[in-house]
């Protein structure tokens, strides 16, 4: 049963604080969901002989670990033989089953990583035929964010230095197939987003109502030639880019607000359908602060929000919006 109002059991000497060994060496958590029975389940990285693993742990409602998921609560999955990180996490409605998306070292650069796992915390060998499935786009790829779409096939955002650098996307299947009717015919989409293929693709949404339902958003920042800019992208449910959206027929907008790095590390959607792309910018004085800006649905600068769509406010001495 979900609980309302749950006591939230401190490790870590302040109330509502966890503090949770993965392994033995370095853990970083990155990714975190609420599932329908308030467990929090929580994805990332640990150390574990020198090398990096995805992780996956799941909590109660009230913090403490939940031993009916894996083992202990945990579950560590090594994909390659060398470093490999795990980042944000998703949902399978139908079974409850856990998607994290991240990369691995294939002993030249870095390849696009997702697994599954069941309710239970066990590699769902249903998935790829042995729970992992991996993909070259062909340079370095990194994976940042993953979503499950409505059919079951499974979206995942991030970058590659491939095809000149950029944006990328892949979508697999629900049984972890590249889905080939997705981008060029091979389950990918590469689009190149400022100088240099200097584009980071770090948070996206897949539009679920509406007129645009099933339109991408993804949102990061890219490189202008001497700086980075919050940029967001959107393109159609079959991978190709959504000329309609901003204002120049790209389908790309890109905002330099302050003239300043600004990292795009977040994005959402609210009621209205209007995107918000939550980060950092700076360094003003030395030091990052919280930035968010909005657009409206089609793409344009929410000249309400904030006087020109943009604020920026400093939260505590060097601030970065994450997830």
């Amino acid at each position: 049963m979900a609980n309302a109002q749950p006591t939230f059991t401190s490790t870590a000497g302040s109330p509502g604080a966890q503090v949770r060994p993965i392994g033995a060496g370095r853990d970083s958590a990155q990714g975190v969901l609420v599932d329908p029975d308030d467990k929090i389940v929580v994805s990332g990285q640990t150390e574990t002989a020198g090398n990096y693993d995805f992780f996956l742990t799941r909590l109660n409602a009230d913090g403490t670990l939940d031993t009916g998921f894996g083992i202990g609560g945990k579950r560590v999955v090594p994909i390659g033989t060398d470093d490999d990180f795990g980042f944000n996490v998703a949902r399978q409605a139908d079974d409850g089953s856990l998607i994290v998306a991240g990369c691995t070292w294939n002993g030249t650069n870095y390849d696009v990583s997702v697994i599954r796992v069941t309710a239970m915390g066990v590699l769902d060998t249903t998935f790829s035929g042995d729970g992992i499935a991996t993909v070259h786009l062909g340079g370095q790829d990194y994976a940042q964010s993953v979503t499950v779409q409505a059919d079951g096939s499974i979206l995942v955002a991030g970058d590659t230095s491939a095809e000149g650098g950029g944006f990328s996307l892949v979508r697999l299947s629900s049984t972890g197939v590249p889905d080939m009717t997705f981008g060029g015919g091979d389950g990918s989409v590469v689009v190149p987003v400022g100088s240099g293929g200097l584009g980071v693709g770090y948070s996206h949404v897949v539009l679920g109502s509406g007129p645009g339902a099933g339109k991408i958003l993804v949102g990061g920042y890219s490189y202008n030639g001497t700086d980075y800019d919050y940029s967001v992208i959107r393109l159609n449910a079959d991978g190709t880019v959504d000329t309609s959206f901003g204002t120049d027929g790209t389908g790309k907008v890109i905002i330099a607000a302050t003239g300043q790095d600004e990292y795009g590390m977040n994005l959402a959607v609210d009621s209205q359908g209007c995107i918000l792309l939550a980060g950092a910018t700076g360094p003003a004085e030395g030091l990052y602060q919280f930035g968010v800006i909005r657009l409206t649905a089609s793409g344009t600068i929410d000249t309400s929000f904030g006087g020109n769509g943009f604020v920026a406010a400093p939260v505590g001495t060097d601030d970065f919006a994450i997830c």
